[in-house]
């Protein structure tokens, strides 16, 4: 096998090795930022939930679109007048797009004060204009950062930040239509104390994902594989 050959099978092992690693797209978890100070601009209202009255209670809901109108789970505290989906068109005119896909949570702990609520999940759910589901970008807690102690930011100040990565950017065609799921169940939000706890579409750091560093890895792997075949390969013809 000559030289050419060698470094072909080199880069076709990182190819191979990088395509296995490749993981569904993902929120993780940036931290609190301030709304009026970090240029973070305007916001979309997704889902606003509020169950009333409870102390230390759930909640839960869901946005979604069937190619005529929106579903809206109101069971767990989801407001009809602050939750529905919104399209690409939407997103795009606040700079949106599938490299800097952001989620902006504010915490209203009314009767709670400062006390914390426990996110545990939620996911961004992207349908074709028809109806048709093609994804979703999802958000575990502690796996994508810990959301276990998020305290009551009020309202029109400060939120929490989730950053979006390997997003499709196919999903991003103007009018495809983006919703929202909090689960209900052990993945509902807990200790919430009357809300409203509102979920904003935002333009998150824009900019390609930096891998992983079990991906960095295996590319290095296969780097290494091809390069000590070569090195043989010298070494035997010598």
């Amino acid at each position: 096998m000559n030289r050419r050959n060698l470094i072909a099978l080199a880069l076709a092992t990182c190819g191979i090795l990088w395509a296995s690693t490749a993981t569904a797209a993902t929120m993780t978890f940036s931290g609190p930022v301030d709304m009026t100070g970090t240029g973070i601009g305007a916001v979309n209202t997704i889902i606003t939930l509020q169950a009333t009255p409870q102390l230390n209670g759930s909640e839960w809901g869901s946005v979604a679109w069937n190619g005529t109108s929106d579903v809206i789970d109101t069971s767990g505290g989801a407001k009809t007048g602050a939750s529905q989906t919104k399209t690409v068109s939407d997103l795009s005119s606040l700079g949106i797009n599938s490299s800097n896909l952001g989620v902006l949570l504010q915490v209203n702990q009314i009767n709670g004060g400062s006390s914390p609520i426990n996110l545990h999940q939620f996911s961004l759910d992207f349908y074709t204009a028809g109806g048709t589901e093609l994804g979703s970008v999802t958000f575990n807690s502690p796996a994508n950062g810990d959301t276990s102690a998020l305290t009551g930011t009020g309202v029109g100040t400060t939120g929490y930040l989730f950053t979006a990565t390997g997003v499709d950017p196919s999903w991003f065609a103007d009018s495809n239509r983006v919703g929202i799921t909090v689960p209900n169940g052990n993945l509902a939000i807990t200790n919430a104390n009357d809300g409203p706890e509102t979920f904003f579409l935002v333009p998150a750091a824009s900019g390609a994902p930096v891998p992983e560093p079990s991906s960095m890895v295996l590319l290095g792997t296969g780097l290494s594989l091809g390069l000590a075949a070569l090195r043989r390969r010298r070494a035997s013809v010598a």
